[in-house]
């Protein structure tokens, strides 16, 4: 099945085709009508005054994905409100955006009525086409319920065994939940006109996949920021661009059926080019971009645990250290001394299951300064020890929670407070 779906459509109507077994899709031409060009110059600078007010977010795209299992109808909906304060959505959204910006290939249905796991080639393309705009640390995020409470943020809800899972994540983002966000305009969540009503999903960190130039569908970050052209690139996604990237998604089965549900938002960072007299610049390249185009807190964080001595026999036989390998990327690393160590003010470790005495261990910038093992302009690795764990099977998972230290919260428009945060996780 390949559906595209354009970012808006002068009608109503959602793209609907159908699934089978093979992950076939028939049924309607998936594809919505498009019609405003925005090629000019004069677009583009109008869309960059609106944003660059902003906080450096930059949502270019909000669409719920549902499956009708008595129709076999997978429905796609591009969201839209008329009660956004920002006119930058009226390019991405209904009635007036013009390009087709996300294209979904079902590329394993093999499980899919079985085990409610079904592998996505998810497409993105740059719904502009002016360098002005060049986005970067593009994520598409996949918005569902929550079931856990973190035990160390309690403002922190995530998918449980019960919930929708995005099984190969490259990590986890708070931005743009509905629980949090709820103000209107461009960083708020505003239910849409075509969308279910009053879902309500409760997930206040949800899996995303990273787009940037060059790749792969299936390349984890690290792969991909192990080449240094890449890191150069800054993880910028340009103009007239088309990138894929893979999902493994697996669905909670209601009735012994999959009950697909969920949003998905395409978030990317953007930060006007200058000159040195703080003129923009009409037509920049990607060094011509000040850092702060780039995500202000860690991009990427890489886990293994593979040197830990952790062990389950059974419940009278187990004990061990944990032994964490971690890598964490920053931008925003060579703008301090110590590099990326200064941009986290906490990193905390926590196991839902127990396995931690007092349910995770914390480690402020001294500490990860003291267990650097090397380091970047952009990356620092570290290896954290965590003494006399207790597992709870052979099966435990972590948290990894890294807390941002400027940014210190997301300036959602409310109070604020909130840490500004950067989650993965892994298994034992």
């Amino acid at each position: 099945m390949f559906l595209n779906i354009g970012c808006s459509s002068g009608g109503s109507n959602p793209v609907q085709t159908e699934l089978n077994n093979q992950g076939d899709g028939t049924g309607g031409d998936g594809q919505i009508s498009v019609t405003t060009d925005l090629t000019t110059p004069q677009d583009a600078e109008d869309i960059a005054r609106e944003v660059e007010d902003s906080t450096g977010l930059f949502p270019w795209g909000l669409y719920e994905v549902t499956w009708d299992s008595a129709s076999n109808q997978v429905v796609i909906v591009p969201l839209r409100t008329a009660e956004t304060a920002f006119n930058i959505l009226r390019f991405l959204q209904p009635p007036d955006g013009d390009k087709t910006c996300l294209g979904i290939t079902v590329t394993d249905a093999s499980q899919f009525i079985s085990d409610g796991i079904l592998g996505l080639d998810v497409s993105i393309k740059h719904p502009f086409t002016n360098s002005v705009l060049t986005g970067f640390d593009v994520m598409g995020v996949v918005i569902g319920h929550g079931s856990i409470i973190s035990d160390q943020d309690p403002g922190v809800l995530y998918a449980g065994d019960e919930n929708l899972l995005l099984l190969n994540a490259d990590g986890y983002s708070r931005w743009m939940n509905p629980s949090e966000f709820t103000q209107s305009g461009l960083l708020g969540y505003t239910e849409g006109v075509l969308g279910t009503k009053d879902v309500e999903f409760t997930a206040t960190i949800n899996g995303y996949k990273y787009f940037a130039e060059n790749i792969t569908s299936t390349q984890t970050v690290e792969e991909y920021l192990a080449l240094a052209p890449n890191v150069d690139n800054r993880g910028a996604f340009l103009p007239e661009s088309i990138i894929t990237r893979n999902y493994t998604l697996k669905f909670p089965m209601v009735g012994g059926s999959p009950e697909v549900r969920f949003q998905y938002a395409v978030l990317a960072r953007w930060d006007r080019a200058k000159d040195l007299s703080g003129a923009p610049i009409p037509d920049p390249v990607i060094d011509d971009f000040p850092p702060e185009a780039n995500i202000a807190e860690a991009v990427h964080a890489a886990v293994d645990p593979s040197g830990s001595t952790a062990y389950y026999i059974d419940d009278t036989n187990k004990g061990g250290d944990l032994i964490l390998d971690i890598i964490i990327v920053d931008w925003q690393g060579e703008l301090s001394p110590e590099g990326v160590v200064d941009q986290v003010s906490e990193l905390v470790v926590e196991a839902p299951s127990g396995m931690i005495t007092g349910g995770a261990a914390s480690f402020s910038t001294m500490d990860l300064l003291g267990a650097q093992t090397s380091s970047g302009p952009t990356f620092s690795q570290m290896t954290l020890e965590i003494p006399d764990v207790s597992p709870s099977g052979p099966d435990e998972e972590i948290l990894i929670i890294i807390r941002s230290s400027d940014p210190t919260d997301y300036d959602t428009g409310g109070s604020g407070g909130e840490f500004c945060i950067t989650i993965c996780s892994d298994e034992l």
